[in-house]
């Protein structure tokens, strides 16, 4: 009898030490705040409004951590992944701006993203813009699922809707760096 209350005691310090240690912390690379658009001062006080984070800090190295309960965190991946699907969907509805878009398949991660394209209406347009759009938003997935910054990466198969065959590739990040769209 002894034995069995130590080890219910025994298991639920451990199941409380779980729920603390159920935290996830999320680092946005410095990279991010090498740009225009926010500042990581700017980050830090959006962060801070936002009662789901738990806590915020700017890294020696210039990179923003945030910690939130694990909860909370499978509630906001959840959520991206929804917004991601929302955003690739209207981009392949858009007959404005994106007509050459006819179809965005991605895996469960967002690692690789398979867009099929009219190839000639692609290569003619300025659609692939949308692309950085694809990039962008999936990294920022990657990032928020707990991948190091220095381990992101993202394939994009561009294939004809005509020949069902890939004509371009592009790699996150080399293929962003080489045409200056993020810093080297």
């Amino acid at each position: 009898m002894k034995k069995l209350l130590m080890l219910l005691i025994i298991a639920l310090f451990v199941l409380a030490g779980c729920g603390k240690s159920g935290d996830v912390t999320i680092t946005f690379p410095a990279t991010m705040f090498d740009n225009e658009l926010f500042t990581i001062d700017e980050m830090v006080e959006q962060m801070e409004e936002d009662n789901e984070v738990k806590e915020v800090n700017k890294n020696d190295d210039g990179s923003l951590s945030i910690v939130m309960s694990k909860s909370e965190h499978d509630k906001v991946m959840e959520e991206m992944k929804e917004d991601l699907q929302e955003s690739f969907a209207g981009i392949v509805n858009d007959n404005e701006f994106f007509t050459s878009i006819k179809n965005i398949e991605e895996n469960k991660d967002y690692t690789e993203i398979n867009v099929t394209v009219d190839q000639a209406m692609y290569e003619e347009g300025m659609e692939s813009f949308a692309m950085l759009a694809l990039a962008s938003s999936s990294v920022y997935y990657q990032i928020f699922s707990g991948i190091e910054a220095d381990k992101h990466e993202l394939t994009i198969n561009l294939k004809d809707e005509a020949s069902d065959e890939v004509f371009e590739t592009m790699n996150y990040p080399e293929d962003f760096e080489d045409i200056g769209l993020i810093p080297e």
